[in-house]
């Protein structure tokens, strides 16, 4: 079976960004191509992913722009689906990026009182690794390392390569007790 062309798109995207590589993301993401949903189902707007990488290339005022297209083109999703739990949190996530603290932590808080583990599993979960990455992104460190910790029993903290590779995770990045975290996940030889 071939893969997806828009799963091999948006993994190669994925994995520039984790490489630190962004003049390689930004050409790819300027070729076009991908889809703007990735694999569990969440809203992905090409300009979030612009947004990043032109904020981690120095160039701020791209940056907000696509932040702001992002922001609005999820908000317009939300519109038509206002109960919709993965786009409220990919707002909350934007929110996030885009330094609007207080949004972003009710949004993301919201979309988990929508979509509960008890609801779905699945989806709960990501959900619940998402909030975390908002609590790391908007510098509520502790309460992101006290869910990461107590998501480790309920499977939805953030697994070891994410918290390697993830530029989400960055300002959690030297603290004693992420890097213990981290630590405590690693392959055991």
């Amino acid at each position: 079976k071939t893969a997806d062309p828009n799963d091999v798109f948006n993994a190669r995207v994925d994995l520039a960004l984790k490489e630190r590589d962004y003049h390689g993301a930004e050409q790819l993401l300027d070729a076009g191509g991908g889809s703007e949903f990735d694999d569990n189902g969440f809203f992905t707007p090409r300009e979030w992913k612009q947004a990043i990488v032109a904020r981690e290339l120095g160039q701020s005022s791209k940056a907000m722009a696509k932040f702001q297209a992002a922001r609005d083109r999820t908000a317009a999703e939300l519109q038509q689906h206002p109960d919709d739990a993965k786009a409220l949190m990919v707002l909350g996530q934007i929110d996030a990026a885009m330094g609007r603290k207080s949004e972003a932590l009710e949004e993301g808080q919201r979309a988990v009182e929508l979509l509960p583990t008890s609801k779905d599993s699945l989806n709960g979960s990501q959900l619940l690794n998402r909030l975390i990455m908002i609590y790391a992104q908007i510098g509520e460190i502790d309460r992101a390392l006290d869910a990461m910790e107590k998501g480790t029993h309920n499977h939805y903290a953030p697994d070891y390569g994410s918290l390697k590779l993830d530029l989400v995770w960055d300002p959690l990045r030297g603290t004693p007790r992420f890097e213990q975290f981290v630590t405590s996940l690693a392959p055991k030889n």
